[in-house]
């Protein structure tokens, strides 16, 4: 068949391009798991999650969890993500309270300063002195 610009390829010409003896499901799954690898993930997650999501959700019925138990699990996390943080030395507690107090210090006295300097302003402009 002659090649033209709207013509269609043969049957010949496209079973030529893709063979009859391809296992596209093998290809498939290699393909998975190559982008599983690039993602840091191993098929052995995948298979973890999937016996998990076979797992009854509770022995009692409409998911219902023991109170006492929520409490005593959210206690545990608490205890193991404070376990986690930095806490600062002695000094770099004592040297960050001052800084908070000197700011303190800074910033009561500009406002106060502005405080004062508006009401001399506020006097003068309104004529609120001392009458006799």
């Amino acid at each position: 068949m002659a090649k033209g610009k709207g013509s269609a390829p043969a049957d010949d010409e496209a079973d030529a391009v893709l063979p009859d003896d391809t296992d596209t499901t093998q290809d498939d799954a290699d393909a998975v798991d190559d982008s599983a690898e690039e993602s840091g993930e191993s098929r052995r997650s995948s298979d973890k999650s999937d016996r998990k999501s076979d797992r009854p959700k509770s022995k009692r019925g409409g998911g219902r969890t023991n109170p006492v138990s929520w409490v005593l699990r959210f206690v545990r996390e608490v205890v193991a993500e404070l376990g986690k943080v930095i806490w600062p030395t002695r000094k770099d507690l004592i040297t960050y309270t001052l800084v908070v107090v000197v700011f303190l210090v800074v910033m009561v006295a500009l406002v106060a300063g502005l405080d004062v300097g508006f009401e001399r302003l506020a006097l003068l402009v309104f004529g609120g002195g001392t009458s006799s």
